[in-house]
């Protein structure tokens, strides 16, 4: 959920230069950071170098982006809490190749009952 939060951020200040917020296929996967949020591209980039940001979005064709003069900007600070959720939901439920990862459950059919030692039933 905290994803879908983020997507309507960046639609509504981001989107207008770099397009809709695409996770699926990785293209925007290295703009957030959660394992420390604060580091996030997402942030950083549009944020001023007066306050330790990249300073990156400038005007394009005609289109002014979203700059953050400093951490106290609202979107910032909106983003950033929306980022920090989903480091949280992470903590909670860590992916496999994190420590305390767990599998999910799945069905394995491969057509016959396994017991075990090689043997098929």
């Amino acid at each position: 959920v905290w994803s879908r939060e983020l997507g309507e951020l960046f639609q509504q200040h981001c989107a207008a230069c770099h397009g809709e917020l695409d996770f699926r296929y990785n293209r925007h996967s290295t703009w957030v950071n959660l394992s420390r949020p604060q580091y996030s591209r997402m942030l950083n980039a549009p944020l001023a170098q007066s306050a330790g940001g990249l300073e990156r979005c400038a005007a394009r064709d005609g289109i002014q982006p979203a700059r953050f003069a400093d951490r106290d900007d609202p979107v910032y600070q909106a983003m950033l809490r929306t980022i920090e959720q989903g480091m949280r939901e992470l903590d909670k439920k860590p992916r496999m190749d994190m420590p305390g990862g767990v599998p999910a459950p799945y069905e394995q059919n491969f057509g016959r009952l396994y017991r075990g030692g090689g043997q098929y039933r």
